[in-house]
């Protein structure tokens, strides 16, 4: 991924493949004004792509007190693998995703070990956890939707249904964009 900032000794495995594949991406996106919504890596990659920056590996740049457990490790032998583990996160109040959850907090789940350091301008931060690690972050404004979290919200439907208000505001979002590009004669997405 790229950082903004020169790779950290403690960087995991990277995959700049990837890395440049959601770069063309987010700039289809910004070039056609779409709205996008970035889950955990996804969010990441969203504050890099505008300008933001990442803590790269969170335990050991991030020293805030008291820490809380943002990833929990399986080792496989062959590698290691995130195992779900849960924390609280506090929502900004007038943010749009305590419109959308209805809520001043939040448990969420959490396999990450990088997390937003400098946020990209005209981002605002959405939710925290207790150390104070950006959760989420959003550019809502007129018609862009520009929405991250670092938590799987798609993995907590059964136990946190108000999840799927990120995903009908996202959809109603995207719907728009493309009634908008139909009725310009635009069409849906353009070559």
């Amino acid at each position: 991924m790229r950082y903004n900032e020169a790779p950290d000794n403690r960087l995991e495995k990277t995959d700049p493949a990837l890395d440049a594949l959601e770069h063309l991406v987010f700039s289809y996106a910004r070039d056609r004004g779409m709205p996008v919504l970035g889950i955990c890596r996804g969010c990441q990659a969203l504050n890099v792509f505008y300008g933001g920056s990442l803590y790269q590996d969170i335990p050991s740049q991030y020293t805030e007190k008291p820490p809380v457990q943002h990833r929990r490790s399986i080792d496989l032998i062959v590698y290691k693998h995130a195992a779900v583990c849960y924390h609280d996160i506090t929502i900004a109040p007038r943010s749009e995703l305590a419109r959308l959850l209805g809520s001043g907090h939040a448990r969420v789940n959490t396999y990450h070990h990088q997390a937003a350091r400098r946020l990209a301008q005209g981002f605002t931060v959405s939710a925290r956890s207790a150390d104070g690690v950006v959760e989420a972050i959003e550019r809502v404004e007129g018609k862009t939707f520009l929405f991250g979290t670092q938590f799987h919200p798609e993995k907590m439907l059964d136990e946190a249904p108000a999840m799927a208000e990120i995903f009908r505001a996202f959809t109603a979002r995207a719907a728009a964009w493309s009634a908008e590009r139909a009725r310009a004669g635009r069409g849906a997405i353009a070559r």
